[in-house]
């Protein structure tokens, strides 16, 4: 009797964890530094670019957004189906190759997603969490450099501000990295980004 007691309440502390990780996201180890080959996925808040980050096409000189199918590199391969995503979440997709991160995508959690693949879902661990974890790719040479300050800065403003102020004032970053990264302070409507660019410019 006391050792059916046991496995009810350890399949009670179970369900209650499931529970409280979707209300309140996965917990902060849910991002580990090496993930397993294939496609993973996880949710943050997002900036003001980041709700309706999607895919586009051009139909008789007009833009208009679709969806997206992953594995088609940072350009995005489209789908045929138009679609108008808005969501105040953000969706961040990791494909990994043998043990190798090799691509980047962070679409509106609003904008519909082909994969070829399964997509591992990873929950929703906390912005900084998953900033820091794309931090670790925006660095020059990586070949991942630019996907990844593209995300970091599609997260939340006040989140991606800090990061972003961060890898403008480290000259080990390298240029590229530096420039990407101020493009998108420029492109904030983040009233401290405004703030500290101007900061920038009255300074020289």
């Amino acid at each position: 009797m006391a050792a059916l007691a046991q496995d009810l309440l350890a399949l009670a502390l179970t369900v209650l964890l499931s529970l409280v990780q979707a209300a309140y996201g996965a917990p902060a180890g849910a991002l580990a530094a090496d993930l397993a080959d294939g496609w993973h996925s996880w949710e943050v808040p997002a900036g003001t670019s980041g709700r309706r980050a999607c895919c586009h096409n051009v139909h008789g000189g007009k833009v208009g957004t679709t969806g997206c199918r992953l594995g088609g590199g940072s350009g995005g391969v489209t789908i045929d189906s138009d679609c108008e995503p808005a969501s105040d979440l953000l969706r961040v997709y990791v494909f990994v190759a043998d043990g190798d991160v090799a691509e980047i995508r962070a679409l509106s959690a609003g904008c519909p997603v082909e994969a070829a693949s399964p997509v591992r879902d990873l929950g929703r661990p906390p912005v900084a969490d998953s900033i820091a974890w794309l931090d670790r790719h925006a660095v020059a040479g990586s070949g991942l450099a630019d996907d990844a300050v593209v995300a970091i800065a599609l997260h939340d403003d006040a989140a991606a501000f800090a990061a972003l102020k961060g890898m403008v004032e480290d000259p080990r970053r390298g240029m590229d990295v530096r420039e990407q990264a101020l493009f998108w302070l420029a492109h904030s409507d983040n009233d401290e980004a405004f703030r500290y660019l101007d900061r920038l410019l009255s300074s020289r």
